[in-house]
């Protein structure tokens, strides 16, 4: 079987390696210009400028079993192109609904799923309205490329609303209704081919200016109420659109219940615990559900932290301490930029203490002691 993967980052690279692990090879259709360090060694790399140079480069492989996305900020019109001769999973509908919040904010709204409330501002114009209209605290974001915080901007209060230069922004913008909650969670689920759905445990992500620093699954004390809702919308989402593969929901936990924030249609930062699980990692199923194999177990009582590491990885985590597992996605260091990850298993609250006072030694990092403080209050 043979996958070709449009894209060439880290999903691209965590992808192809399960790939190669059951069987599946990988090849990368990338745009002239990206870098393809972190696939390097994984599959040929064909390049293109054009949505008919990609087809190309297509039409020369034999065998293609699927196409998939690492991202859902692919262009539309090479899915269409590609779905014409290739079975693109998942379709081209799936991933251009995620592509745009508001036509993400239409489908929930569709299915009933419960989300912030919101409008969409066109024109400087109607602006002023719709934010009337939502109330303050709220979040204005760009209708697209939103992503690690990007393309959003957080106004507290009428006063705010007021000193800000209006004119900067750039329309059209979602105006949503800032959400007070009591924590975030993710559900990530696969769908095969023939309709089966599995469900990986919800994880707690914690998220700093927007960008996922890191996420506890499964995410402790989560009613049974509240991981059916969270079942039953991503079922929603996955049966409606005829989904095949991995598909993550980010949430709001609200004292009275979850709203979705944010669809991926696509393996997800917040289901990288899954590689040092007990369960098939989630871009195992992935690869298998886009290429008909059976899928894998998703369910786990193991606990496991995933850390992410932005910027550059530090000299000290060279060699990742034990217990952890350190993930190096061979990219090239910028501030923000997210370049590995670490994933820990732990037993209890003094053990998961314990390793990170271990790795507090070797990489000395703020949000690692404030973690430290926080499990032991």
């Amino acid at each position: 079987m043979s996958v070709v993967i449009l894209g060439s980052g880290q999903l691209a690279k965590m992808l192809a390696e399960a790939g190669n692990e059951i069987g599946i090879s990988s090849t990368f259709v990338v745009k002239h210009g990206v870098s393809a360090d972190p696939v390097g060694g994984l599959g040929e790399v064909h390049r293109h400028d054009s949505d008919d140079q990609a087809q190309a480069c297509l039409d020369s492989l034999p065998n293609v079993t699927a196409v998939t996305v690492e991202t859902e900020n692919t262009a539309s019109s090479l899915l269409s192109l590609l779905s014409e001769s290739f079975p693109v999973r998942p379709n081209t509908a799936c991933v251009v609904a995620c592509q745009n919040r508001e036509h993400e904010r239409q489908l929930l709204d569709q299915l009933n799923i419960p989300t912030a409330p919101h409008a969409v501002a066109r024109e400087h114009s109607a602006l002023t309205s719709v934010v009337e209209q939502i109330g303050f605290p709220l979040v204005l974001k760009t209708l697209s490329e939103g992503y690690d915080g990007k393309g959003q901007w957080v106004v507290e209060s009428a006063k705010e609303w007021e000193s800000l230069d209006q004119s900067t922004l750039t329309l059209p913008l979602l105006v949503e209704k800032k959400i007070d909650f009591i924590r975030e969670i993710s559900l990530i689920g696969v769908r095969s081919p023939e309709g089966e759905i599995r469900f990986y445990p919800p994880a707690e992500n914690i998220h700093i200016g927007g960008i996922l620093i890191a996420s506890f699954a499964p995410a402790a004390n989560l009613s049974n109420t509240i991981l059916q809702q969270a079942e039953t919308n991503l079922t929603k989402l996955m049966e409606h659109l005829d989904y095949q593969g991995v598909m993550a929901m980010e949430c709001f936990q609200t004292a009275d219940g979850l709203l979705v924030n944010e669809l991926a249609p696509r393996v997800h930062n917040s289901g990288h615990w899954t590689m040092d699980s007990d369960v098939t990692s989630q871009f195992e199923n992935h690869m298998r559900a886009i290429t008909g194999k059976p899928l894998g177990i998703t369910q786990t009582q193991k606990h496991t932290l995933m850390l992410n590491i932005l910027g550059e990885i530090p000299a000290g985590l060279s060699a990742a301490p034990e217990p952890f597992s350190l993930y190096d996605y061979r990219k090239s260091a910028r501030p923000g930029r997210k370049v590995g990850h670490l994933n820990l298993q732990y037993s209890d609250s003094k053990s998961l203490v314990s390793a990170l006072h271990t790795l507090a030694k070797v990489w000395p990092n703020e949000f690692v002691q404030t973690l430290i403080t926080q499990i032991k209050d």
